[in-house]
């Protein structure tokens, strides 16, 4: 569950005219790693499970945007995961702020569902097209000056463990 106590900025035009050569040069995949896409939980848990039990490495991606090297993998032999489609809402509680989300969705899909509800973001990452499993696996600022960083909204999220087994960490108890 995510707080929604986030502010919204974007720094946008960092990509000019070469965009999609820059673009491409930067997400390519130096390797023949097979590109997996589960569409729910059930197959991302097996998926983990039996890269778990084959010892083969994984790699998940969310909206495929860190070019810091944290989702890459160089092994041919190894499995990418996208989770672009593991992006759905699970819960909106407008009154207390809450909200529940899978973690391929970008912070411009949670946006475009809680600006309805009179809601916005108040810390996030600033381009609205990272997925916010992403954010926080990379452990990404997000720094509003009023109200903090990003992982101080976080009330709570769930761990895929490597034996496909789930579990929630929160800050009360973890």
């Amino acid at each position: 569950k995510l707080l929604l106590f986030l502010s919204l900025f974007f720094i946008q035009g960092l990509l000019h005219a070469d965009k999609e050569v820059l673009v491409k040069e930067l997400f390519e995949l130096p390797c023949d790693a097979e590109i997996l896409t589960p569409v729910n939980l059930f197959e991302l848990q097996n998926i983990v499970t039996q890269a778990s039990t084959s010892h083969k490495k994984i790699a998940l991606i969310g909206a495929n945007k860190s070019m810091g090297g944290q989702t890459q993998s160089y092994d041919d032999d190894s499995w990418r995961v996208n989770l672009d489609k593991i992006n759905k809402l699970k819960s909106l509680n407008v009154q207390d702020k809450l909200v529940t989300v899978e973690a391929g969705m970008t912070w411009e899909q949670l946006q475009s569902i809680i600006t309805p509800h009179g809601l916005a973001i108040k810390s996030m990452q600033s381009f609205k097209d990272f997925s916010i499993g992403g954010s926080l696996s990379v452990n990404v600022h997000g720094q509003d000056l009023k109200e903090g960083q990003l992982i101080n909204s976080v009330h709570s999220f769930t761990l895929l463990m490597t034996d496909g087994s789930l579990k929630t960490v929160t800050r009360a108890k973890d």
